[in-house]
């Protein structure tokens, strides 16, 4: 098994267990009881995890808004209440935060992606330039390393020749897998 399915499967069984335990495994009149806000590190966790990153968070908040309805339907979890229009708001006001964490960790996580993407980028580009002699000769390793950090399939480098009154084409590069025709 790989890494990755160790981790979601890891990751859906305490899902699972702390959403059944918050929302369906007690009963209002106890007296010590887990809180909603008990679930907001394994949401946390979700958004840290790098393979499971984009799924894991938004599916988290499904399940577990799922967890709070059924639950404050059947009159357990923290939002049970003998009238179930009184428990609505309260259950709102769980769903706008869970909402709110999701688009939060969402945020940091597309900026750590981006602060990611960038470091890669200076780092072949000051390697481009280290190995070479002349700008001439890194600008095409500038180039792929830009263009492999945009995430492009293709890209060139064009020259003016003002002289001339045209543009030249002095580089071309793809990914392997990407056929482009000569110009």
């Amino acid at each position: 098994m790989g890494k990755s399915l160790v981790e979601a499967t890891t990751l859906a069984v305490a899902v699972l267990l702390v959403g059944s335990l918050v929302f369906l495994g007690w009963k209002r009149s106890r007296a010590k009881h887990p809180s909603p806000s008990d679930i907001l590190p394994y949401h946390r966790c979700c958004g840290q995890r790098s393979d499971l990153e984009n799924a894991a968070q938004p599916t988290f908040a499904f399940i577990m808004s799922g967890f709070a309805v059924w639950g404050t339907l059947h009159r357990l979890g923290p939002f049970a209440s003998p009238d179930p229009n009184q428990a609505l708001p309260v259950y709102a006001s769980f769903h706008g935060t869970i909402a709110v964490h999701t688009l939060v960790l969402a945020a940091l996580i597309s900026e750590r992606k981006r602060a990611e993407q960038r470091f890669h980028v200076q780092e072949a580009v000051s390697r481009a330039l280290a190995e070479c002699d002349t700008m001439m000769q890194a600008a095409p390793k500038i180039f792929e390393a830009l263009f492999q950090g945009a995430g492009w399939e293709a890209g060139s480098l064009w020259r003016v020749n003002r002289a001339a009154k045209e543009i030249l084409c002095d580089g071309l590069w793809h990914i392997p897998t990407f056929e482009i025709a000569e110009f």
